[in-house]
């Protein structure tokens, strides 16, 4: 029979281990409790690297990385990536610390190839980046929260892009790819022989900004019911709500051809509609690498289906601030109200923005428009007139 002290001697490492472990818990726990809501961005370290990254434009570049956060945090942390793709290269592969900014539009920045959200819960969370590959220039890696970058890294492909300023078409996955060469060939059935080409660069400047990369918007899922100033412009809402309902209210490479075959909104316009949205999407899809409704290409669209007539002026948002083609511009400050039929048109960042005007006040506009909450989206929003950068609209005579 065992005596008190053999047993105290058997028990005692266990003992120590479960009061070790009680311990442990206690002030973890009081971690817990006394650990503030937010974590500071100072608490955050970032850690990524290239674990496959072909140099072609037919496959996929991934990345690993890991997030850890110092200190105990009770909300979770929001941050966002961005993966950037510049033209200009070193000549030597592999990392760079030359940065891709995308303020530098149309020079060195080419596009932004993915943009997501990542939320931490857990002081150390792994992620993966995938996006599409590029056989040029460099790629950069952003990480922010709302309040500042908290990491950035660049790979450099070793060569630079032939040309900074003609973005070429490259495969976007295998379904967009196929649904771009169908999209040619439907094309090719309304369009003279041997103009396809020349009909898609003439439409490659009609542009807008891309909304923002970070918290973009979801599709609009619920149809327009107002009823517009003037009856004329209510085959733009129809041609929005048909967006919305058959196309889950986003317009892109993969869904553009076989979407907008079904539009019959029973006007002699609908196949000018059609055109207009397949042109805007194939020209982005071949010379952007962005594949989806602009701004301008659905406005021309919307255009056609209230006029029948083709709104050809071509250039970016912004460069239609100003009479031309047959519309005067009215500045916000001192021209003619705006009115149901008007375009509405910004003018800040890179390229501007267009919307059409299907209601108005002296100080608001309700619109339609695409490619402003999320990337080829289609909406019904309104605006006060005093927007910033809303620098006026353009109007019949």
């Amino acid at each position: 029979m065992l005596q008190n002290k053999q047993i105290f001697k058997r028990v005692l490492p266990f003992l120590f281990l479960f009061i070790l472990s009680v311990g442990y818990v206690g002030i973890d726990l009081t971690h817990r409790i006394s650990a503030p809501s937010q974590a500071a961005d100072e608490d955050i370290n970032i850690s990524f690297i290239n674990i496959s990254a072909p140099i072609n434009t037919n496959n996929v570049w991934e990345w690993r990385g890991v997030y850890s956060v110092k200190n105990y945090f009770k909300e979770p942390i929001t941050t966002e990536y961005k993966v950037n793709w510049c033209s200009e290269s070193s000549g030597i592969k592999g990392a760079s610390t030359k940065e891709c900014d995308d303020h530098k539009f149309n020079s060195d920045f080419k596009y932004t190839l993915a943009h997501q959200k990542v939320v931490l819960d857990a002081r150390n969370t792994t992620s993966k980046i995938t996006h599409q590959s590029i056989d040029c220039g460099r790629v950069e890696i952003r990480i922010s929260d709302s309040n500042k970058i908290l990491y950035q890294t660049v790979y450099d492909t070793g060569q630079a892009c032939p040309d900074k300023k003609k973005k070429s078409y490259i495969s976007f996955s295998n379904t967009g790819d196929f649904q771009y060469q169908e999209m040619l060939k439907d094309l090719q059935n309304v369009i003279p022989e041997g103009d396809l080409d020349s009909e898609l660069e003439e439409y490659k400047d009609d542009q807008g900004d891309a909304p923002p990369i970070f918290g973009q918007d979801n599709p609009q899922t619920d149809p327009i019911t107002i009823t517009p100033d003037n009856p004329d412009v209510q085959p733009a809402i129809d041609v929005t709500n048909y967006i919305i309902q058959n196309c889950g209210g986003r317009i892109t490479v993969a869904n553009a051809d076989e979407c907008m075959k079904g539009l019959n909104l029973g006007t002699k316009n609908d196949d000018l509609v059609k055109q207009q949205i397949i042109l805007n999407v194939a020209a982005m899809a071949r010379y952007h690498l962005n594949p989806y409704l602009q701004c301008v290409g659905f406005v021309k669209a919307v255009y056609a289906a209230t006029t029948g007539e083709n709104y050809s002026t071509t250039g970016n948002a912004a460069s239609r601030a100003g009479d031309h083609g047959g519309f005067k511009f009215q500045n916000k400050t001192n021209g003619d109200p705006p009115k149901a039929g008007d375009m509405a048109v910004w003018t800040d960042g890179s390229d501007g923005h267009i919307a059409y005007i299907v209601r108005a006040t002296d100080d608001i506009i309700e619109v339609v428009e695409a490619n402003r909450g999320c990337d080829g989206c289609i909406r019904y929003k309104s605006y006060p007139v005093n927007t910033p950068g809303l620098a006026g609209w353009l109007s019949k005579p």
